[in-house]
This record gives C-alpha cells, sequence and structure tokens, in this order.
C-alpha cells in the first residue's frame, strides 16, 4: 500500500554542558546576534529565554542550551536553521565540550483505513489507537459509567546506545489525525556539533523509515 504523509510539525534540540556563567555581557551579546530570529528576550536569574512564537524558541541555563522550531516544508532548512542558532549560542556561551543531547520532534498522520465505517462514534484517531494498540484494555475502572479516557500509548525502548520514546495519540486539535511524537535521548560526550546534527538526521530517516512504516501498516491493516 502506499504510505501515508507524516505531517512534521516541529523539532527541539537540547544540549547539556559543564555549567556556564550566564552574565550580562553574554546576554547583551546574544541579544544583538539573535534579534533578527527572535523578537522577544527575557532574562531571569538563571536563565536567558528568546523566542518568536511558543513552538519557536531558544533557552539557556547553566547546564543546558535548547532550541525549538516549526518545519516549514522543509525538513533540512529546518534542521539547518536550529544548528546555525546552536552553534551562535554555544559559541557566545563559550562552551567546550558537550555532554549528552536530546533531539524530539513530532507530526500527525491521517486516521484511515479499510476497517474505518460511519457506524463507529467515536473520533478516527480514538478508533484507531483503540483496535490496534489497545484492543484487550478495559478502561471501566478509570472513567465514570459512559465515558472513557481518550486513548494513548507511549513506548521507551532503546535503539543501540539511544534511548526512544514514542508517543501516539489522538491530536488534540482534530481527532481524525494521529499525533506522533518521537523523542530521543543520546548519551555520547565530547562529540561535535557536525556529529550531533548527523545522529538528528539519523533520527529524522528512523522516523520516515521505521516509525511512520509501522504506524502505516497498522493504519492500513487492521480491519477488525
Amino acid at each position: 500500500m502506499q504510505e501515508a504523509p507524516l505531517q512534521l510539525f516541529d523539532m527541539g534540540l537540547r544540549i547539556y554542558h559543564p555549567p556556564v556563567l550566564l552574565d550580562t555581557r553574554k546576554y547583551i551579546t546574544l541579544v544583538e546576534q539573535l534579534c533578527d530570529v527572535y523578537p522577544t528576550q527575557r532574562r531571569e536569574a538563571d536563565a536567558f529565554e528568546f523566542s518568536m512564537s511558543s513552538s519557536q524558541t531558544a533557552r539557556i541555563t547553566p547546564q543546558m542550551t535548547s532550541v525549538g522550531e516549526l518545519f516549514d516544508g522543509d525538513p533540512r532548512g529546518t534542521t539547518r536553521r536550529v544548528f546555525q542558532v546552536i552553534g551562535r549560542l554555544l559559541e557566545v556561551l563559550e562552551v567546550e565540550r558537550i555532554e549528552a543531547f536530546d533531539f524530539v520532534v513530532s507530526g500527525r498522520l491521517k486516521a484511515q483505513g479499510e476497517w474505518m465505517t460511519s457506524s463507529y462514534d467515536d473520533y478516527p484517531a480514538d478508533i484507531f489507537i483503540e483496535k490496534c494498540f489497545l484492543k484487550d484494555v478495559d478502561f471501566s475502572l478509570l472513567a465514570t459509567e459512559g465515558q472513557k479516557p481518550s486513548p494513548g500509548v507511549n513506548w521507551i525502548f532503546d535503539v543501540g546506545q539511544k534511548s526512544v520514546s514514542l508517543k501516539v495519540e489522538p491530536h488534540a486539535d482534530d481527532r481524525e489525525y494521529v499525533f506522533v511524537e518521537l523523542s530521543v535521548q543520546h548519551p555520547q560526550s565530547n562529540i561535535s556539533l557536525g556529529d550531533i546534527r548527523a545522529e538528528v538526521e539519523q533520527d529524522l530517516r528512523y522516523l520516515r523509515e521505521n516509525v511512520v512504516p509501522f504506524l502505516t501498516h497498522a493504519i492500513g491493516s487492521e480491519k477488525t
């Protein structure tokens, strides 16, 4: 069957490093360098924050630097922008060593298949998750009579040295779609930004080549 397209929403990169001093000089330098990207800036006692929107942000604490960005139809361009910003931040912060990093990416898939019929009262995404992953689950002890929790699953497993979390749940704004979030924790230390970018691109390939076919097969094959 034809692979269902994954619509990417956003991505986030979190870099852990030895403690750095967040002083006024660094804050002013970052404001000057990032004003073209983030029009809103805020300084807290132990953090710097820069933002364009709720999903387009940069946050710095003494031991962690993170950047979040929306996908605009060009995953490579989005990845490039994230690493350009991360590079600026780490240079100004004078980070000498990276201790570990996390990567998270989210998107949505249309919940559709031959098993979908108009006889169901629930939303398509709810039906998909219940029929494919929660067939034998009895929710009666969790909810009042006639009601049930919104279905969702979160698998946690290892891929090589990486710790992976895969969340699947109905999309909050449109329950004809399944929300998918892949979070990957990388334990590597003392690596370059170039190495981290290669790992992030590998995580995106894993999403496309492993996660999407796994969910697409479930969406297309479940009929009873």
